[in-house]
């Protein structure tokens, strides 16, 4: 049986560069009857963590035009926010990279392809955590 959708009580961030995997993306997160907010790079995504409606989470790519998960994390840590990070990460992924990132303090990994189950456990998970530590 699946695990009804815990909603996060605020908006999930997305900063992801690839147009076509952001709109997939955004359309399978909003099938889940989360609200999304978009940042094209880490310069809008940092913006909008300090200026935008408060976030839960933040699923970023590995890689950005202007920067890289690393710093989403450090820009996620200034803003005072208690959003967990989400790494979107291309399909050949190593165990190096998902323990790097555990280290860094996401909260986890997504590899493509991206399929509904575990976008929507990933979210139940990450705000389930965010509830009980923050």
């Amino acid at each position: 049986m699946e695990e009804p959708l815990i909603p996060p009580k605020s908006p999930l961030l997305l900063a992801v560069m690839d147009p076509v995997r952001s709109r997939a993306l955004i359309e399978q997160i909003k099938e889940q009857g989360v609200s999304v907010s978009e940042a094209s790079g880490r310069d809008e995504a940092r913006s909008m963590l300090r200026n935008g409606p408060r976030v839960s989470i933040v699923l970023t790519d590995e890689s950005l035009p202007d920067g890289d998960w690393r710093d989403v994390l450090e820009d996620v840590a200034a803003s005072g926010l208690s959003a967990e990070v989400v790494v979107c990460t291309g399909p050949e992924q190593s165990l190096a990279l998902c323990f790097d990132l555990l280290d860094h303090g996401a909260f986890g990994m997504m590899s493509e392809p991206f399929d509904r189950d575990q976008l929507q456990w990933l979210i139940n998970a990450a705000t389930s955590r965010g509830r009980l530590y923050h």
